[in-house]
């Protein structure tokens, strides 16, 4: 792979599970799930800029333009598409998956947040830029450009 211009990657932590999302490939994102020893294109998926998978990898989400994609096993398994939106900038995901985050910019409601897996999102926000994003390992607590703004449970 190129070495240069990429936005996120993120791995597993026993190392099996890699992702990378790279301007090199029109910010598209590629799966290993053999320690990198081969790669899987998300087709039809672009413009994607954020990454993270959970502990175990069986889980993962991927912000981007317009649209947050959540992954497991070298695929996308859905795909959750937000027009009020500019482009979620940054991701979270607590230890177990169940948990997920994304932060955006240039919309309405650019805080979005997943208790199910990935299957359903909430918003929250009326505005603003969101650069950065992170999360208790359980999901309960999560913080938003070094502010602790909510508690979810």
């Amino acid at each position: 792979f190129p070495s240069h211009d990429r936005f996120g990657c993120d791995m597993s932590e026993s190392g099996q599970y890699m992702v990378v999302v790279s301007s090199v490939w029109s910010r598209k994102a590629r799966f290993s799930n053999d320690y990198g020893e081969t790669w899987v294109e998300a087709n039809g998926y672009d413009n994607l800029v954020s990454v993270e998978l959970n502990e175990t990898g069986d889980y993962g989400i991927i912000g981007g333009y317009r649209r947050i994609l959540k992954i497991g096993d070298n695929v996308v398994s859905s795909v959750f598409y937000d027009s009020t939106s500019n482009s979620f900038t940054d991701v979270a995901i607590s230890k177990n998956g169940q948990y997920m985050l994304a932060v955006g910019s240039g919309g309405t409601s650019i805080i979005k947040v997943s208790r199910d897996y990935g299957l359903t999102w909430s918003s929250y926000g009326s505005g603003g830029e969101w650069f950065g994003c992170d999360m208790s390992e359980s999901g309960q607590y999560m913080v938003l450009n070094v502010l602790l703004v909510m508690l979810v449970s």
